[in-house]
């Protein structure tokens, strides 16, 4: 097919199926086994594309989408970027399952999250006294000094809480919510 500008060549070859071709550099060349050597060319020079998409199909992005942009980003950007990384760390490290691969890359990606909790554990806990009688209740430490600063000594002795759990270390008595709120470290 001449243009104004150069000649195109169209084609249809049938192999194990058909195949339909455009090509600017071959026009009408054969090839050594009567194929036509765009043909050969394609053969010769598809090999990673083939064994990316079949890569790709055999451990697809699972998450479904409705919307369709968000699907075709992850599939041809992430997880043809996992396949390329794959392929990269297979012909340098040894071969590997693309499963195994994600999910060392997951890790190696997670590990500097998740590495160290994000705050000390305490030393103390909140813990129920032995004896669950009326006796063993006594006032929440929190409670009593909160009441105490607001509106004096006599209406907290009366009005604080009474509460049956203490810390662990110090065995100063609270109530959940002055535990989690005040009690940092037992004095």
């Amino acid at each position: 097919l001449p243009t104004k500008y150069r000649w195109y060549s169209c084609m249809k070859w049938k192999d194990k199926r058909d195949l339909m071709m455009i090509s600017t550099s071959h026009v009408g060349e054969r090839g050594s086994s009567n194929k036509p050597k765009v043909v050969e060319d394609y053969n010769k020079l598809k090999g990673f594309v083939d064994q990316s998409d079949q890569l790709s199909a055999y451990s697809p992005f699972v998450r479904r989408t409705t919307k369709r942009y968000l699907r075709a980003f992850f599939h041809f950007v992430m997880q043809t970027a996992v396949v390329n990384w794959c392929r990269l760390f297979c012909d340098t490290k040894g071969t590997i399952q693309l499963n195994e691969f994600k999910m060392i890359l997951v890790k190696t990606l997670l590990r500097d999250i998740f590495s160290e909790p994000s705050s000390p554990r305490t030393t103390h806990k909140l813990e129920r006294s032995e004896s669950g009688s009326k006796e063993s209740r006594r006032t929440c430490t929190g409670c009593y000094k909160e009441l105490r600063e607001e509106k004096g000594r006599p209406y907290a002795t009366n009005h604080a809480k009474k509460v049956s759990s203490r810390c662990s270390k110090c065995h100063k008595y609270f109530c959940m919510e002055c535990f989690l709120n005040y009690h940092k470290k037992c004095v």
